[in-house]
């Protein structure tokens, strides 16, 4: 687990889930090259949930 500073427990929250979140993408990352693979699916799994943690 990593280990976080002191923030408020919603920045903690998004931390983690952006660990999570970037820790998916490294693991599928061949499926995520595939030419099936498109911007569409990028921008729902990925982009939109990054831009949500930012929030």
């Amino acid at each position: 687990m990593v280990r976080i500073p002191s923030f408020d427990s919603d920045m903690k929250e998004n931390l983690i889930k952006l660990k999570e979140l970037t820790d998916l993408f490294q693991s599928n990352l061949k499926e995520y090259k595939n030419v099936k693979y498109d911007e569409a699916n990028t921008r729902t799994q990925f982009i939109d949930r990054f831009f949500e943690l930012l929030d």
